[in-house]
């Protein structure tokens, strides 16, 4: 049962590692604009404004464009093969339903479900037990340290790819965004809902742990974000803390 949950794992590690590969290939290159260290546009939105208008058009820049010229932008500047995706969403919404924008939203918003259960469906069903398995029967791991790193890394996998491709593509405040957003989602909705469903205490020396640790960590990207880039004195900072919190932890 184990090799055949291991055999299971490399088969999606590969076919994860392949769909990235193909990605990588058929994508936008990122706007030259952006440069290393990583530029936050949270404190001055307008240079990047005054940027694009220098830079090759891109599907970002549509709303830029007038109303009546934006299916026309679509079919000439955001082909799929340019976004890296089988639909071509920008067409959906701003040629085929041209007239009933808000029409799109609905098989946009079927499709986004359909992609948010077939991915924790894999996660569910493959990864995380699979995870789990190596991590007690050939790490020999306990449950403490094995939560926090090994299944950690499983539940994170999907933000991992997911901002990899907006650092990639140069939308760094989605990718930001995004991060601190599942995190935030996560301790709060899906606690709060499991909590609802079926009630649990927490114990205080877990609860003031995390909350420290959580505390500390949006402290580092806040002073990022005032800084205005993520140089690599925060990104050395969260990976301490998250090596003294597991160490803290053990």
């Amino acid at each position: 049962m184990v090799k055949i949950q291991i055999k299971q794992l490399h088969v999606f590690l590969l076919l994860s590692l392949l769909s990235t590969v193909l990605s990588n290939q058929v994508n936008v290159s990122a706007d030259p604009s952006v440069i290393h260290p990583l530029s936050f546009d949270v404190l001055n939105p307008i240079n990047r404004l005054s940027l694009s208008n220098h830079s090759e058009p891109t599907c970002n820049n549509i709303h830029q464009i007038q109303k009546s010229d934006r299916c026309q932008f679509v079919r000439d500047n955001c082909s799929t093969r340019e976004e890296g995706s089988l639909i071509n969403y920008y067409s959906l919404y701003y040629c085929h339903f041209q007239s009933f924008s808000l029409l799109a939203i609905l098989p946009i918003i079927c499709i986004l479900l359909v992609l948010f259960i077939s991915l924790g469906y894999t996660a569910l069903e493959y990864l995380c037990p699979n995870l789990h398995t190596i991590a007690k029967a050939h790490l020999k791991m306990p449950d403490n340290l094995a939560g926090l790193t090994i299944l950690a890394f499983g539940n994170g996998a999907p933000d991992i790819f997911g901002t990899f491709e907006a650092m990639k593509s140069g939308l760094i405040n989605l990718a930001i965004s995004e991060l601190l957003g599942a995190s935030l989602f996560i301790s709060t909705c899906v606690i709060g809902c499991i909590a609802i469903v079926k009630p649990f205490r927490v114990p205080q020396y877990l609860f003031v742990r995390d909350t420290i640790m959580y505390i500390t960590v949006y402290v580092i990207i806040t002073m990022a974000i005032f800084w205005g880039s993520l140089e690599s004195m925060f990104c050395v900072a969260l990976v301490l803390v998250y090596v003294a919190f597991v160490a803290f932890a053990l």
